[in-house]
This record gives structure tokens, C-alpha cells and sequence, in this order.
């Protein structure tokens, strides 16, 4: 896995991640444990993908214009926080912790961090 994956299930799982210099500093719940495991035995991959600009692609105009017709900005981005809330729940699935990142990396593309 690289490091930008890594970081993905890291945010999906809910920790942050920073570096400090040649250090990795995490913070989140303790039951995400195993991946930040995984992020420090990946460091040096971690370290590269949290230096590197984030690259944007466009999403899918036919896509996108399908899901404008069908449901207004307001209730699209409604079921997105839903999504992203649920994931964060303790019985969350794998797949809604990698959804919900998806989504949130779609929600920063394109906006300067923090």
C-alpha cells in the first residue's frame, strides 16, 4: 500500500496525521490502533505523500449532471455528511470508512488546507 493510501484508511479510520519533520505525529481513537501501526511501518512512504500536492481530477461530467437532475446540491451534500457521520461510528464498515474518505477527499479538492 502507499503512502497516500495509507493516509486515506488513516482519515477513514479517523486519525490525523502530521508530520514534524522526520517524525509522524498521529492522533484519534485508540481502536484505530492497527493503522497507525501500519502508517509507521510505511514512515517514509507516509512522509513523501504528506509533502506532495494533492493532484484533482474532474469528476465525471455525465456523472455529475445525472446526479444534479436528479437531487439539488443542498440534499447531495446532506447524504454526504450522513455518510461521513456514520462512518465515524464505532460498528462502521470498512467500506463506509473508504467512502466517507472518498468523499471527503472530493469535498477538499481543489480548497487550500487548513
Amino acid at each position: 500500500m502507499d503512502g497516500l493510501a495509507l493516509l486515506v484508511e488513516a482519515h477513514a479510520a479517523g486519525l490525523t496525521v502530521m508530520s514534524d519533520g522526520d517524525r509522524l505525529v498521529i492522533a484519534g481513537p485508540r481502536a484505530a490502533g492497527p493503522v497507525a501501526v501500519r502508517l509507521l511501518d510505511a514512515k517514509p512512504l507516509v512522509l513523501v505523500a504528506l509533502t506532495q500536492k494533492p493532484t484533482c481530477k474532474p469528476l465525471d461530467e455525465v456523472i455529475s449532471e445525472d446526479m444534479a437532475l436528479k437531487h439539488d446540491r443542498a440534499e447531495i451534500e446532506n447524504r454526504v455528511e450522513r455518510l461521513i457521520a456514520r462512518a465515524a461510528l464505532p460498528g462502521a464498515t470498512p467500506l463506509d470508512r473508504v467512502i466517507a474518505a472518498d468523499w471527503t477527499a472530493i469535498q477538499q479538492c481543489g480548497r487550500d488546507p487548513p
